[in-house]
């Protein structure tokens, strides 16, 4: 959450910077209104890798599912269940996570298994949460 509201606070700050400095240049609305979008754009760069850290630490949780599927392209790897939905099972710089292959390979279609996951849904950018360890496949779903 802290990271969340640092960036923020400085996407907000940057953008009232830039409309300062646009007032300053020409005491007038239009070069004030450009100094703000382009501190809004800044801000919006300087705040992505706060909302990343976010993003790998908000809503860390452990779910009990059973794996109806699993599927492997080039770019990701993904883990289907029949309770809780779908989720991403990749590598996290932010978490220390590298054992995406070795998950991978624990994981068998009907069994269940208590997963820690963390993250969210974000159909517009296509994000699942990620799958950060996995325990059991003793039971059969």
């Amino acid at each position: 959450m802290t990271a969340l509201v640092v960036g923020l606070v400085l996407w907000a700050a940057l953008a009232v910077a830039g409309a300062a400095i646009g007032w300053n240049l020409d005491r007038q609305a239009v070069p004030a209104l450009f100094g703000a979008g382009a501190g809004l754009v800044v801000g919006l760069l300087v705040m992505i890798p706060f909302l990343s850290y976010a993003e790998t630490h908000w809503n860390e949780r452990v779910v009990t599912c059973t794996v109806a599927s699993k599927d492997r392209t080039e770019d990701d790897m993904r883990i289907y269940t029949e309770q809780c939905g779908v989720f991403a099972n990749a590598d996290s710089l932010w978490r220390g996570k590298t054992t995406s292959g070795d998950l991978w390979g624990q994981v068998e279609p009907g069994q269940t298994y208590d997963m820690r996951v963390v993250g969210w849904r974000n159909g517009f950018f296509s994000a699942f949460p990620n799958v950060l360890e996995i325990e059991g496949g003793g039971s059969d779903g």
